[in-house]
């Protein structure tokens, strides 16, 4: 209870009982005769009064409980006005009948002091009711109830009822009442207070992150487990039923809460926060319809992800990086006719996994050297998050790429700005050939050959100015040792060829029947690759710059002869 509170309420009633007392004196009245009626009045009065309020005020916080949350009558419980209304009314009430009985044991000049101090305890109970009234009433406003929800969610709460809740199914979740109440507000359309229930969540976890032991969010502890409910669950719930109560721009606050939250678990180095935080917002790209606000998951997530890598949070940004590339594929695959150019899509493939992939090889982790797709050898032994990483913008970038032909060749609409993509897909090979790997830069090179073979196959409409020979500045004798190795067997086609969209890849890497996205049995992919690398061959010989041997080759389809 606050202090000032106490003293503005005891001040006027030592002077109210002290104008009693001396009264009393002034007209010769007989306390004696009457104490025990007075004191008996008060104790029924109060008591009569205490009853009638305190069944209105329940009433008024259960109807207030129905309509937010059924569990806030816990934090009204908890309130320290309620204890203190209760303790002076039944102090009063008890001072009051004890009192009576105690009469015999008081002169007639000292047993005035009952009735005095009696009236004084009376006009304190009625003093605190009226103040009580007055702030639970405060506090059933959705207003109120957040600023309640707000002061009792200290980092210490939420530790504390994480534990009781694993311990015990019928104990609530720390944010179960927060989240339940901010649903109901945003049913009604409430878009300044469910803002404020949104600030309050980004608030008290970024707190949570800054004072609780990192020890708490290793997996398997209750702390982390409510974390992870809260941000695969109930946050993205709270993003889909904004945007089912026409709420965009309070969807759009879901996704800048999810931001800063992601910022402060990279500050703290939480890695399992940093997981929950991307595989709750990831999901949500498949699953909401508004565009708008389906771009704005993807900027976030592309962030996240970058900041991930950069600050050393290689297994949670591993994790989100071959997610987000699957969970776009699948959301390409789902499109129709009406739903054409994308520019996140696009972004992904320019500044989304290529940027990741430069900020993991500029970091300190040292690469390893796979033979295939370190995510199918992660199945099998322990792989270190760097190369999960390297080898997921691959496979994201190839599942998308995949899934974007697949688009334009069923529905003849453009999905991507290809003449981008290529140079998204070349920035990657150039950042690759710094690094001292051998087969995911060819892998790699060789993906892009496929793409540019699929290009030559196809109708303009499909892969429209994909041209990477224009962009394309690596040694060609590395060009020739790459097409040489696809035609000895080393597989770069997979990652297209795989439907996109499949069983999920953090759980099962993706296998099974190939189905390229456009077929030629006249001119194959390994013929297409034998004319490549004769060309490559003679510009390598001839000494030819890359931009004279690209120009070139890009004249071979018109020009058999100057080939």
């Amino acid at each position: 209870m606050d202090t000032d509170l106490i003293k503005r309420r005891l001040f006027p009633i030592g002077i109210l009982s002290a104008a009693a007392s001396a009264s009393l004196y002034c007209l010769e009245y007989q306390v004696t005769e009457q104490v025990v009626s007075i004191l008996n009045t008060l104790a029924r009065v109060q008591a009569a009064i205490f009853a009638i309020v305190f069944s209105v005020i329940i009433l008024g916080v259960q109807l207030s409980a129905s309509r937010y949350s059924p569990r806030l009558a816990s934090e009204f419980h908890k309130d320290s006005g309620y204890r203190w209304t209760v303790g002076v009314f039944a102090a009063s009430i008890g001072f009051s009948i004890i009192a009576v009985f105690a009469v015999p044991l008081f002169s007639e000049s000292t047993i005035v002091i009952l009735p005095v101090v009696g009236i004084g305890l009376g006009i304190l109970s009625f003093w605190t009711l009226w103040d009580f009234v007055n702030d639970t009433l405060e506090k059933t406003t959705p207003e109120g109830i957040l600023r309640t929800i707000d002061a009792n969610l200290t980092p210490t709460a939420i530790v504390d009822q994480a534990h009781e809740s694993a311990n015990d199914s019928l104990q609530r979740d720390p944010f179960l009442t927060l989240v339940s109440v901010i649903r109901s507000i945003l049913e009604e359309g409430d878009r300044v207070v469910a803002t404020q229930g949104l600030s309050i969540i980004e608030d008290r976890v970024a707190n949570l992150f800054e004072e609780t032991p990192n020890e708490e969010f290793e997996e398997g502890e209750p702390v982390d487990e409510s974390v992870e409910h809260l941000f695969t669950s109930q946050v993205p719930t709270l993003l889909e039923e904004s945007l089912d109560e026409g709420l965009t721009e309070i969807a759009i606050k879901v996704t800048d809460v999810v931001e800063n939250i992601g910022d402060s678990s990279i500050d703290e180095q939480l890695e399992r926060p940093h997981e929950h935080l991307l595989r709750g917002h990831i999901e949500l790209i498949d699953q909401v319809e508004n565009e708008r606000v389906r771009d704005k998951v993807i900027d976030v997530s592309r962030s996240l992800l970058k900041s991930g890598v950069k600050n050393g949070l290689y297994l949670s940004s591993a994790l989100g990086t071959r997610l987000l590339g699957w969970i776009a594929a699948a959301s390409v695959m789902k499109r129709d006719a009406t739903q054409k150019y994308d520019g996140r899509y696009t972004s992904l493939l320019i500044n989304g996994f290529p940027k990741i992939l430069s900020n993991a090889i500029d970091s300190d982790a040292s690469l390893t050297e796979y033979q295939n797709t370190a995510w199918l050898e992660r199945s099998m032994n322990d792989v270190a998050p760097i190369d999960l990483i390297t080898w997921g913008c691959y496979d994201s970038m190839a599942e998308l790429s995949s899934a974007a032909i697949r688009f334009e060749m069923k529905t003849g609409q453009t999905l991507l700005n290809w003449t981008h993509v290529d140079s998204g897909w070349v920035s990657g090979l150039s950042k690759l050939r710094e690094t001292e790997l051998e087969t995911l830069p060819q892998v790699w090179l060789g993906t892009i050959l496929y793409i540019e073979y699929l290009s030559d196959i196809t109708d303009e409409e499909v892969l429209k100015n994909f041209n990477t020979r224009a962009a394309l500045e690596v040694e060609y004798d590395f060009v020739v040792t790459t097409i040489q190795n696809v035609l000895d067997g080393l597989d770069v086609t997979s990652r297209i060829d795989f439907p996109p969209g499949g069983t999920n890849p953090l759980e099962f890497p993706r296998t099974g029947a190939k189905s390229p996205p456009i077929r030629d049995e006249e001119n194959t992919f390994r013929e297409w690759l034998k004319q490549k690398k004769e060309v490559y061959e003679l510009m390598s010989e001839t000494e030819i710059t890359p931009a004279m041997g690209l120009e070139t080759d890009s004249n071979e389809g018109n020009d058999e002869n100057e080939s």
